[in-house]
């Protein structure tokens, strides 16, 4: 559990930090894609009302200008007519406006306002050059500019801008000497402003993203189930599986069945543990088979281990659950029986010694086996009380084997540092 929960942590992070690069991804790119849109749009405008100029003022003009019936038109003026003519245009597309605003304008509608005349002004200045764009966004609208300064670079204009006096009569007329004049070759008096809206372009960027976001939680979610499912069949269950294995291996033997040395001697300290805070009895048996080496020898290693599983099945269809058998090495196992006493444990051995005596161990004809039984003293340590059931079983041994011996009072424990032998 807590190996997923940190694979889950650091999966988690990972899709939250893969979420957050790829929406922030997104969003960029469906924002300049938004961005080249509105400009596409806005330099269409554009180009249509510098169509109109260049028709105007090369094709419309130079007939007004040599038929002597035509006085001057304000029709004729090519800033005039894109004006006019992208107004109509406008009127289908709502929101849209072609603007030609300067500083000094003759037509007082071309007289820029606000912030055309710091865009003008930076243009005179040379602090900006060419086209410019900008995304303007207020609480109540988005719209998107494209500028571009008007400089004069044709002498035709300065027929009517340089002065008054050379300007027509008709042209002085309708607008007056005062503004207008004072144009030079080269000068920047103005610029072309197209402003579209950006809230259409804006809206559909804002509900792509939100589709795209939703998806891409989908497919992460997905991504984080499938991981875990991967997790659980191809990493969780094998290693549990093999711990499960190890952790069989390590506390049964895998031969007989029957719990290993190791595990045998953590129940034998968790019993005296138990005994002690109980004042309940608990006896120990050790059991050794008689003449195992023989039986290896005459009949094969194969059937001397089919000897120990059958030994260990006899013994444990005769024990309670409670109780405790374990093999502690080669043909010598150890049976721990809690709460039972002297008078109990003696009955349980010879019962058990008989039924291996008769058991069927084919094809060895007979298998008998020698018991040492000793009851727990109180205050006494595990490695005191195995080593008195061993001495018992070591008494069996020497008494003729396939016998119990009972640790008795007149008994004395043996010095620990003399190892007991089995004959």
């Amino acid at each position: 559990m807590l190996m997923r929960a940190k694979f889950n942590l650091v999966l988690l992070l990972t899709c939250m930090l893969g979420m957050a690069v790829s929406a922030w991804y997104l969003h960029d790119n469906l924002k300049q894609e938004m961005m080249q849109e509105l400009h596409r749009n806005a330099e269409a405008t554009m180009e249509a009302a510098i169509a109109v100029r260049r028709y105007t003022s090369l094709q419309i003009k130079p007939i007004l200008d040599a038929d002597p019936a035509f006085a001057f038109r304000k029709q004729a003026v090519p800033a005039f007519a894109a004006r006019e003519v992208m107004a109509l245009f406008h009127e289908h597309y709502p929101g849209q406006s072609y603007r030609e605003a300067a500083l000094n304008p003759m037509n007082p509608k071309n007289v820029a306002q606000g912030w055309e005349v710091a865009l003008i002004q930076r243009y005179q200045s040379e602090h900006l050059k060419g086209a410019v764009t900008e995304l303007v966004q207020t609480p109540d609208s988005s719209r998107f500019n494209l500028a571009r300064p008007i400089r004069i670079s044709d002498k035709a204009c300065l027929y009517c801008h340089s002065s008054p006096d050379r300007a027509p009569e008709a042209l002085v007329s309708l607008y007056g000497r005062k503004n207008g004049f004072g144009w030079r070759m080269g000068d920047i008096v103005g610029a072309q402003i197209v402003s579209v809206p950006a809230q259409v372009p804006m809206q559909r960027m804002d509900d792509t993203f939100t589709r795209y976001l939703w998806l891409l939680a989908g497919i992460y979610s997905l991504l984080f189930v499938v991981l875990n499912l991967l997790l659980s069949m191809l990493v969780l269950k094998p290693l549990n599986r093999a711990n499960a294995l190890l952790t069989q291996e390590a506390g049964q033997d895998a031969l007989t069945g029957a719990i290993s040395r190791r595990a045998f001697l953590r129940s034998l300290d968790d019993a005296i543990a138990q005994a002690t805070f109980d004042e309940r009895p608990l006896c120990l048996v050790m059991i050794d088979l008689d003449h195992f080496k023989a039986i290896n020898d005459q009949f094969g290693h194969n059937v001397g281990d089919h000897v120990l599983h059958q030994l260990v099945y006899t013994l444990q269809q005769m024990i309670k659950q409670r109780d405790c058998l374990g093999r502690l090495g080669g043909e010598e196992f150890g049976l721990l029986l809690p709460e039972t006493a002297e008078s109990g444990a003696r009955v349980l051995a010879e019962q058990l010694r008989v039924a291996v005596m008769l058991g069927s161990f084919d094809p060895v004809p007979r298998v008998t086996a020698s018991f040492g039984l000793a009851e727990w003293r109180y205050g006494e340590t595990a490695s005191e009380f195995m080593h008195r059931a061993d001495i018992s079983l070591y008494h069996a041994k020497r008494n003729g084997r396939n016998c119990l011996y009972v640790w008795g009072e007149d008994d004395h424990m043996p010095d620990l540092t003399e190892p007991a032998g089995h004959s």
